[in-house]
């Protein structure tokens, strides 16, 4: 029986918690993909419990082994010339026509191993490089191929209709994607274009005990944020809105969960650091690293609130957990955001790089526990209601 391959790239890190509750609920769902990934992260560049199964179930792609992917396209002329006619098409540089060249040797590896694993559809994390090379797979004979659009199109690179003109379906998270898509590639779409957030399995993320609402009686005001640690999440916004509570005589402390893997300098902890002990706030302010899944549900139980001051925030999963959590969010008018978060009665938003603002919401529901306590509640059923993970798998299940 054919079989669905799924392409992330450089799996695991930090963040890829959300691909693999999609794979979940594949398999609940009968269906077992067989697992691809561009390259090897660093070892530590996930702290999830998932971590060694993915990294043993992965198969990888670069390096590809050269002489077997140049005998895979000599023996078919014809994907061979098709895929080196969308090759001429790729825009750019000189240099990255020539890496686009190393993507194609991917992308014939690919091909061979989808045959030798009988997959006949492949869906790819990503509408960057990744797509590139199930592009090229599907010019040289290979699996039909589609795509999650997991950020706004320039921050996925040059060539988007050569990707999506040769794509089976593509998967967006939210509606102000799909009206830039519709705007931007008309012409080039895919026979499905479907919204499906990537979500949160809410029967895992659930309380164990009720939430209660912070009062003075109860001390220090918990507030937590996790996100990798990356200038568009905004934590220097969100650690210049905590001095100015302190400021005014709050008594908060924040807990920032999450690592600058990304980046591969660390430049920007670095920088949090800094500004950190400059508004001396080393008691108010911790950022213990990157935390497990398991981890982040602990600390989002035995928190007050929670808070994030992106600058920019495709859907927000991250929101999305704390709110399953029934914590009440503070958030910004970033993204995809203001389509989770429609009413106070949800949550509170901000404009993005703005501390007072963020000092200004959490304070709010400081001073009334009524607020939070709505919020708690309301967040968790806008989760269970419309953005469960099994939605986007769905998706994938059905259309491949």
């Amino acid at each position: 029986m054919a079989r669905l391959g799924y392409l992330i790239p450089e799996f695991p890190r930090q963040t890829h918690i959300l691909f693999w509750r999609e794979i979940e609920q594949l398999r609940a769902m009968g269906v077992d993909p067989v697992m691809f990934s561009t390259r090897r992260p660093p070892e530590n560049a996930c702290p999830h419990a998932f971590a060694e199964e993915g990294r043993r179930i992965t198969t990888y792609l670069f390096p590809p082994p050269t002489l077997a992917a140049i005998f895979f396209l000599l023996i078919h002329p014809i994907g061979f010339f098709r895929a080196l006619m969308s090759w001429r098409q790729i825009s750019g540089t000189t240099r990255r026509r020539i890496r686009a060249l190393g993507l194609l040797l991917c992308a014939a590896q690919l091909c061979r191993l989808a045959k030798k694993s009988d997959v006949s559809h492949i869906h790819v994390q990503s509408c960057a490089d990744s797509a590139i090379v199930t592009m090229f797979a599907r010019r040289l004979g290979g699996p039909t191929y589609s795509m999650t659009m997991l950020n706004p199109l320039p921050v996925h690179g040059p060539d988007q209709k050569l990707k999506w003109r040769h794509a089976k379906f593509c998967i967006l998270l939210t509606k102000q994607m799909h009206e830039e898509v519709i705007r931007t590639l008309a012409g080039s779409l895919p026979p499905g274009v479907f919204l499906a957030p990537l979500g949160v399995d809410h029967t895992k993320y659930k309380r164990s005990t009720p939430y209660v609402p912070w009062t003075p009686a109860a001390g220090t005001c918990k507030i937590f944020s996790c996100a990798r640690l990356n200038p568009c999440k905004g934590f220097d916004v969100l650690i210049r809105s905590i001095g100015k509570l302190r400021d005014a005589g709050r008594d908060v402390q924040l807990l920032i969960a999450g690592e600058d893997f990304d980046s591969g300098t660390g430049q920007y902890r670095r920088n949090l650091e800094q500004l950190r002990a400059e508004l001396k706030l080393e008691d108010r302010v911790s950022m213990p690293g990157a935390m497990s899944e398991a981890a982040i549900r602990e600390h989002l139980e035995q928190s007050h609130l929670f808070a994030l001051a992106s600058h920019e925030e495709p859907l927000g999963v991250v929101i999305l957990e704390a709110m399953a959590m029934s914590i009440p969010v503070a958030a910004t008018k970033a993204g995809g955001v203001p389509e989770i978060i429609t009413s106070e009665e949800i949550g509170l938003l901000v404009l993005p790089a703005n501390p007072q603002a963020m000092a200004d919401a959490i304070s709010r529901y400081m001073d009334n526990p009524a607020l939070a306590a709505t919020c708690s509640a309301n967040g968790r059923q806008t989760v269970v209601d419309r953005f469960g993970s099994d939605l986007s798998a769905k998706v994938i299940r059905d259309e491949r």
